[in-house]
């Protein structure tokens, strides 16, 4: 079976008609061959979209990974790990923005540290000044009160 179809051709007053006849065995061969190959295209297509979302997710769950391990040792006050992710897109912009946070707090906590020894300095030397005061008082009311012999 095939298909066919009459093209028919005038020249001078003279007709000429063709008949053309395709057979569908070669198409029928092929869409046979396609349908067998179908699911073997489609297994190849899976394995390669799943190797491939395992390669992205690797390459964007990595740096978030090293992101979140700094953002706990900020946590805990630990300023000594810095974030060291080295992309130039949004993940690195974080990275950044991590360690410059890291830095900021961490001289903040330096001197913040620093003024409470300075403040307790100062409360003991007020504490000092108004012991002295007390037994200066202390002194001149015994003084006072003990008669001049």
């Amino acid at each position: 079976y095939g298909i066919s179809k009459q093209i028919t051709f005038l020249n001078d007053n003279e007709s000429y008609t063709m008949n053309v006849i395709v057979p569908l065995q070669p198409i029928d061969e092929a869409s046979k061959v396609i349908f067998n190959l179908l699911p073997l295209i489609g297994l190849v297509v899976l394995i390669i979209s799943v190797v491939g979302a395992f390669i992205y997710s690797k390459i964007i769950t990595k740096p978030l990974l090293k992101i979140n391990n700094t953002a706990k040792h900020l946590a805990a006050l630990d300023f000594e790990k810095s974030c060291e992710v080295n992309s130039d897109d949004e993940i690195g912009e974080i990275a950044l923005s991590l360690n410059e946070l890291a830095s900021n707090l961490q001289y903040t906590m330096n001197e913040l540290k620093n003024t409470n020894l300075k403040l307790l300095d100062d409360i003991e030397r007020e504490r000092e000044i108004e012991r002295k005061r007390r037994e200066f008082t202390a002194t001149i009311s015994h003084e006072l009160k003990t008669p001049i012999t």
